[in-house]
């Protein structure tokens, strides 16, 4: 995927409800230009980017910005710097992670938190393999098998991916078995 230079990435742990609620909070100045923000458990370009680059989103959210990325404390850490001071709660945030020092002090407690919350939700780490459920059974050979079940086993394990089919399932036995209705219903 080519990225936008002027665009920032925020990439979050969707189902951390302190990561979404961190990556909602900030509110990024104009001057940054745009924002974008991505849940690491979905299929997307710039997740496959990071973890390729060997960044693991289980250790903290990732900002990439001008082709430099931050990660974990640094990433809080930059997200004070260029975040704007609008409400109580950004104030509080740059206040915070404004300073090098009390991110890195900082960050463990909310690493600590997070993976608590993901234990008390049953939530499994985000997955370091973004291959479809396909790909990692059948690998080179997943062309030979039909459109329909690459379609079906297209996603990827433990995101936030679904597929709906939609169509006719229609129901039939043999008239052999007609017979034996009867018995069977008692």
């Amino acid at each position: 995927m080519q990225s936008n230079f002027n665009t920032l990435y925020l990439i979050y742990d969707g189902e951390c409800i302190l990561c979404k609620n961190t990556a909602l909070a900030f509110r990024i100045r104009e001057a940054v230009g745009r924002l974008e923000i991505i849940n690491a458990r979905d299929t997307h370009p710039m997740v496959d980017e990071v973890q390729q680059k060997g960044y693991d989103l289980n250790e903290g959210i990732l900002v990439k910005f001008h082709d430099e990325y931050y990660h974990g404390s640094e990433a809080l850490h930059f997200l004070a710097l260029v975040g704007s001071s609008v409400n109580l709660l950004n104030k509080l945030n740059v206040l915070i992670f404004s300073s090098k020092f009390l991110s890195k002090f900082c960050y463990p407690i909310l690493k600590f938190i997070r993976n608590i919350l993901l234990y008390i939700r049953g939530t499994p780490p985000i997955p370091a393999n973004r291959k479809p459920l396909i790909e990692m059974i059948f690998g080179v050979s997943t062309v030979l098998v039909p459109h329909i079940l690459q379609k079906r086993y297209s996603l990827i394990p433990y995101s936030t991916n679904r597929l709906i089919l939609k169509g006719k399932l229609s129901i039939g036995t043999l008239k052999i078995f007609s017979i034996f209705a009867p018995l069977l219903s008692l």
